[in-house]
């Protein structure tokens, strides 16, 4: 993302000008990680998986088209398995870094049976440390916008770019989404 914000109201970019307040943040962190790969040998690897001890649950997915079966682990890695004769890769094995524990997980055992790995989708997230809802995010070149706000008229939301372009920048309040659904924020976001 480009540098700089504006605000929509005049007097605030002034008064902003005339502070020259920097936006505060954290570190940049990232907050989902999804993996494609193919397996060396389907069906072998398929067999043992269900024994590994990271596996909680084998399921099949009768509705999803491109992939056949969930595995379910105690060790926040969400894989997806795709049969052989799909047309998308094996294996789609989505995690949060910061949350999945590595230790003793199928991702060890998973990981050397994988071949043509690529990232498919990768989220950083960071964390502003004031109310954005005043601002306008820019970036280099002109993307599409789309804004959500609350019924109290609060911005809740903002997407630059879209979805299918691959490059998309989703700004909202993290601290919201957290009340929201009854989760503890872990700080003052």
């Amino acid at each position: 993302m480009y540098g700089h914000f504006t605000t929509f109201d005049k007097r605030k970019q002034q008064a902003i000008l005339t502070a020259c307040l920097p936006v505060k943040f954290d570190t940049p962190t990232i907050d989902k990680l999804t993996l494609l790969a193919d397996l060396r040998h389907w069906e072998k690897t398929l067999q043992e998986l269900q024994f590994h001890q990271d596996v909680i649950d084998i399921r099949p997915l009768p509705r999803d088209p491109n992939y056949s079966y969930y595995v379910e682990t105690a060790s926040d890695f969400q894989i997806t398995v795709a049969h052989p004769s799909a047309s998308v890769q094996h294996l789609r094995i989505e995690f949060n870094p910061n949350k999945c524990n590595p230790i003793d997980s199928v991702w060890h055992w998973l990981l050397p049976k994988m071949k043509n790995k690529r990232i498919s989708r990768l989220d950083i997230a960071i964390d502003y440390q004031q109310d954005l809802s005043l601002w306008q995010p820019t970036t280099e070149k002109p993307r599409k916008m789309a804004r959500w706000n609350a019924p109290n008229g609060k911005l809740e939301t903002t997407n630059l770019g879209m979805r299918k372009s691959g490059n998309q920048y989703r700004i909202y309040d993290k601290r919201a989404e957290q009340i929201h659904n009854h989760i503890e924020p872990a700080h003052d976001i």
